[in-house]
């Protein structure tokens, strides 16, 4: 699935494959569409703030301290917890 995806956009030039030293894949945004991307994303940077304070907030609220030695279960209360 992943592969046929990356054909795919390959094909239509959205991304460009290369390879590194060690001939490993990478792939990358076309140039064309990276400035694109660029110039016309939203800066997230605030939101992601407020986002970091709302889960700090949470936390705060049901501070729990977990340890190495707590159970899955106990893990699972937790994240259930802040996050459901």
């Amino acid at each position: 699935m992943v592969e046929k995806t990356l054909r795919k956009l390959t094909r239509r030039a959205l991304i460009q494959e290369q390879r590194d030293e060690a001939r490993e894949r990478l792939f990358r945004l076309h140039q064309l569409v990276l400035e694109y991307v660029q110039r016309h994303s939203v800066d997230l940077r605030e939101a992601h703030h407020q986002a970091t304070l709302f889960d700090q907030e949470i936390a705060q609220e049901n501070s729990t301290t977990l340890t190495l030695d707590d159970s899955r279960a106990e893990v699972l209360n937790v994240v259930t917890k802040l996050y459901i």
